[in-house]
């Protein structure tokens, strides 16, 4: 006798905190069954395959001040400083910023060549944590005008499969996935947003184009830019650049525009989250094509071209993408960003080793490359 097939629906939102869950399941000859499902998670110790060694055991702080005393100079004064910094910062980060100085001529290292560097990536973090978000808020409401603009103000075109890649049932399957992923986020909030809590309630569920942009985070919105069709995209790189004033250096094209978003959110959480980003490698692959003039403008007097492997997950490389949308926003923007850079060169000229091109990814003409002029 061969084993009847059963189909079952499980709500995600059911499952969340749940251990066990029973669900009713039926056949196609309509006999029904309930099964019970164990749900897996992770537990510690993590487990991968191959591992080896025990837990390392902590040290005091004492061990950890000697330990870093060998390595940078302490002058009068400063070992209640040197406490401090590890007490408020966490021994991990110092001692991983203490490899970060760039001593090549075997100089000692002063307690404030580590203060300086360690404070210099706090300056990045911050202002990046205050700049990136008003790209999100600026692609987002640009899209948003665009698209209504574009297709007669349908509040609900973004479920019309026109504005996708719809061509293979690969991009059908990846586009429902998305905008099924959209929705758990709409219903998720829906007790605390009330413009959300609105339209479900007093217009059917139907959330126009404008609360959905501004209610889903922006990872969601970059995947939905993804299935996007390429003139769509055209479309609202010609939107944005409409009120342009700065469009000479602007490099983006339909095909490299998710690439560029997904730079800046990954830059963007990588500061929100407390991360490093002096010396960081990051994960994002932004679209610069060889044939870029990015390539050709880069002056680094050590050799002719940087490696595209390793400038391209740079600070610097992320840097630019944010510059590519901070060029079509108001002059309030360029200026603040501008702001930033000065700023930032300020800052650079005053530290002590630092290596700018190894673990930033900056030319020797980084500042022209990145003011907006």
């Amino acid at each position: 006798m061969e084993n009847e097939l059963f189909f079952g629906k499980i709500n995600p939102k059911k499952i969340k905190h749940k251990r066990s869950i029973e669900l009713e399941v039926q056949s196609e000859s309509q006999k029904s069954a309930m099964i019970f499902l164990e749900i897996i998670r992770e537990k510690f110790p993590v487990k991968i395959e191959n591992q080896k060694g025990n837990v390392k055991n902590a040290v005091s702080i004492d061990k950890m001040v000697d330990h870093l005393k060998e390595k940078v100079v302490l002058q009068k004064g400063e070992e209640e400083r040197f406490y401090a910094l590890i007490r408020e910062k966490m021994y991990y980060k110092v001692s991983y910023f203490v490899k970060l100085l760039y001593n090549v001529n075997g100089n000692p290292i002063t307690f404030t060549d580590l203060e300086n560097i360690f404070y210099f990536d706090d300056f990045l973090r911050t202002s990046l944590s205050r700049l990136l978000p008003s790209i999100e808020q600026f692609v987002k409401s640009s899209l948003n005008n665009c698209l209504l603009e574009k297709y007669d103000n349908d509040s609900l075109i973004y479920l019309n499969e026109k504005l996708y890649k719809h061509n293979t049932e690969s991009n059908k399957s990846k586009l429902n996935d998305v905008l099924s992923v959209c929705a758990s986020e709409i219903s998720e909030v829906s007790n605390s947003n009330d413009a959300v809590k609105h339209h479900i309630i007093n217009h059917g569920g139907n959330i126009p184009l404008w609360i959905l942009f501004d209610t889903i985070t922006f990872g969601k919105f970059n995947m939905l830019v993804t299935c996007m069709d390429r003139k769509v995209r055209r479309y609202w790189i010609d939107y944005m650049k409409l009120n342009c004033q700065y469009s000479d250096d602007f490099e983006m094209s339909a095909k490299s525009l998710p690439s560029h978003l997904q730079t800046v959110q990954i830059l963007r959480n990588s500061a929100s989250h407390l991360s490093r980003i002096y010396g960081k490698v990051f994960t994002y692959n932004p679209g610069i094509r060889p044939s870029d003039k990015y390539w050709n403008k880069i002056s680094i007097e050590s050799f002719n071209k940087p490696d595209p492997s390793v400038q391209i997950h740079s600070l610097f490389s992320g840097l630019i993408s944010a510059k590519y949308f901070y060029q079509c926003m108001s002059n309030t923007e360029v200026n603040k960003w501008n702001k930033f850079i000065e700023k930032l060169d300020n800052k650079m000229t005053e530290i002590k080793y630092l290596n700018s091109n190894g673990y930033m990814g900056f030319p020797e003409n980084w500042k022209a490359m990145l003011l907006i002029v």
